[in-house]
């Protein structure tokens, strides 16, 4: 297991996780929310709210990768993910 990789128990409220299952943006930085009576963890997508089951190994979003950066080869860590976001991020800017 990478770096990036956690179990649901070491879950952190001060962290993004990768939504990798979104059907419109494909792949989304959430939020940690209260689990649904009965359920696993949930995240709320940052750009639409939407609400995701977070799955058996959450990845944490590096912080870079939230910013759009001006080079992709500045993010923190460079994924599908990461990719993906930050060139949405830099279009939505302009």
């Amino acid at each position: 297991m990478s770096a990036n990789n956690l179990m649901n128990t070491h879950l952190s409220a001060h962290e993004l996780y990768w939504i990798s299952d979104h059907p419109d943006l494909l792949w989304a930085p959430g939020e940690l929310q209260e689990p649904i009576a009965g359920g696993g963890p949930r995240v709320k997508c940052v750009v639409d709210n939407q609400e995701f089951a977070l799955g058996d190994q959450a990845v944490i979003v590096h912080p870079s990768c939230t910013l759009g950066v001006g080079n992709l080869l500045e993010l923190g860590e460079f994924t599908e993910g990461a990719l993906l976001h930050s060139i949405r991020t830099r279009f939505h800017r302009q």
